[in-house]
């Protein structure tokens, strides 16, 4: 087995480790970060990326639901971090390339309350402009997963 395949059998971990190491060191840079609250939260997204195939619904729920704690912790981090951004992309792009069968169904809705939620919290006015760039920054990498699945 080559270094390379060993590498891609183990994708899945390297992304959560990533993940988690990037969102660490980035709280770590912040003065607001608040660790003791923070860091349990960003290594629980880290590890809901690591199951994001197996279980790709409750994945990107948990996920999801750390991104926004941290986002609501820590003042702008999610405009400010890209180690969120990847996070958050990585996750939406799984739960299209993942879901099967009913869960579909489920990942249509979590989109769609995603795209709202993403509307809403923007902090612009609720536009059709607006609501076409959350529809594109949501909608976009999961129907890409999507396709991609």
């Amino acid at each position: 087995m080559t270094w390379t395949s060993a590498l891609w059998k183990r994708r899945d971990l390297l992304i959560a480790v990533a993940v988690g190491v990037g969102l660490c060191a980035e709280l770590a840079g912040r003065a607001d970060a608040q660790l003791g609250r923070t860091i349990p939260i960003a290594v629980t997204a880290a590890v809901a990326l690591f199951f994001r195939r197996t279980y790709p619904v409750p994945a990107f729920i948990a996920c999801w639901l750390c991104l926004f704690g941290l986002a609501a912790t820590v003042r702008a981090f999610d405009n400010e971090s890209t180690t969120f951004v990847i996070a958050y992309f990585v996750s939406i792009f799984s739960l299209g390339a993942h879901t099967r069968g009913r869960e579909v169904v489920a990942s249509v809705l979590l989109v769609i309350i995603g795209i709202a939620t993403f509307g809403v919290t923007d902090g612009d006015d609720f536009t059709v402009g607006n609501v076409a760039f959350a529809t594109f920054f949501v909608g976009g990498p999961w129907a890409t997963g999507l396709a991609r699945g």
